[in-house]
């Protein structure tokens, strides 16, 4: 009798594992069937968070570029205001003693002093443009304030030599020019180079430079 009862148990689940087959067999082919378009989904969602990925890292990009462009202009333009002005403060000296070309009556030991911290304040901006500016306007830059520190030191060691003095304007004049153009360079501005400087009031020379006179600054550089 129990014999008889375990074999009849085992007919039975023969029979419910091959009544179960087919419907095996389909549910295995529904799936095969979908994998493509799973595979399609996955792939499409991936493409789609690599692109979106790709175009937010190009849109901080462009806004970290905006920025620092902006950064780079200030400090252009705050170290050429600050060499412009120890440009035209020893010019203002050099022509109360009538080195330049006209004459102007100023306090000297005010005149000075007030070099000396006009001469600080560019050492401060430097630091700035040495962060942020490009090598070929770093160099021109260089160059402006070489010859802007010998007529400084001109001025300091009291020496008299009006040819010498002029020639040393013109070329620190000329500096500035460069140094401006290197800046509009790397900063993608477009447009004429920029027209020579010089004394405004002499005949032929320095078109621009009474035009670009900040309202402070004495009525003649040279």
């Amino acid at each position: 009798m129990y014999l008889a009862a375990v074999l009849d148990g085992w007919r039975k689940h023969q029979d419910r594992y091959l009544s179960n087959r087919p419907v095996q067999g389909v549910a295995m082919a529904s799936v095969v069937q979908q994998l493509p378009a799973l595979i399609g989904v996955v792939v499409g969602a991936f493409a789609s968070y690599v692109v979106a990925t790709a175009m937010e890292r190009r849109r901080w990009q462009r806004q970290q570029s905006t920025r620092w462009d902006i950064k780079r202009a200030e400090a252009y333009v705050d170290y050429g205001n600050a060499v412009k002005n120890v440009f035209y403060k020893c010019g203002s000296i050099a022509n109360s003693r009538g080195l330049g070309w006209v004459y102007e009556e100023i306090d000297e030991n005010d005149a000075l002093s007030e070099l000396g911290r006009l001469a600080s304040e560019r050492s401060a901006k430097w630091e700035s443009l040495l962060l942020l500016g490009d090598m070929a306007t770093l160099l021109t830059a260089r160059e402006w304030h070489r010859f802007v520190g010998e007529m400084q030191r001109f001025i300091r060691d009291n020496r008299t030599d009006v040819a010498e003095w002029k020639a040393l304007f013109m070329q620190a004049d000329a500096a500035r020019t460069r140094f401006y153009g290197a800046a509009r360079r790397d900063l993608g501005i477009g447009g004429e180079p920029l027209p020579p400087g010089g004394p405004w009031h002499e005949p032929g020379v320095g078109q621009r430079a009474q035009a670009d006179r900040s309202p402070e600054a004495p009525p003649s550089a040279g």
